[in-house]
């Protein structure tokens, strides 16, 4: 339906005319609530609350972090540097969502490391394991109950547990 490049307008009102996986989520969300026919007539003038701007500062952000690291001289994997075109990305991967903390909505959506190496969604389409991501609000809960939390340490969760 939507495969050629289409520019949209955003928040600020600059036109984005690249390929990346915020453009493509948006073009899934039209694929789903509209019709065949409306997606060929085109003309479609969509207004997302992406911020081309903090678009532009995620992606660079993450791009030099990354970087970074694999300059490190104890970094043993595969590098971004290295990618040959045509072949399945190996070098670290990243996904990134940034919101509005006032109303929710997405200013930036980064769902790989380059969109032009891979489309993959991985902010969107590939599950993970949350695993660590929940050991802070574990230990704030076990904190505020009074009980100590100490680094490499297991907590007691039957402070948490209210029948």
């Amino acid at each position: 339906p939507l495969r050629r490049q289409r520019q949209m307008c955003i928040r600020d009102r600059q036109v984005v005319a690249q390929r990346n996986h915020a453009i493509q989520a948006v073009e899934n969300e039209l694929n789903e609530v509209l019709d065949e026919e409306t997606l060929q007539q085109g003309g479609l003038r969509v207004t997302t609350t992406l911020d081309l701007a903090w678009q532009q500062r995620l992606e660079r952000e993450l791009q030099q972090s990354l970087a970074t690291l694999e300059a490190d001289p104890s970094y043993r994997n595969a590098r971004y540097a290295d990618y040959r075109p045509g072949a399945e990305p190996s070098y670290l991967q990243c996904a990134a969502v940034s919101l509005d903390s006032k109303d929710g909505g997405i200013l930036a959506l980064l769902g790989g490391r380059d969109y032009a190496h891979s489309v993959l969604d991985r902010s969107r389409t590939v599950r993970r394991d949350l695993g660590t991501a929940f050991e802070p609000f574990v230990a704030a809960a076990v904190a505020e109950r009074g009980q100590p939390v100490l680094p490499g340490q297991p907590v007691s969760m039957l402070s948490l547990i209210h029948i």
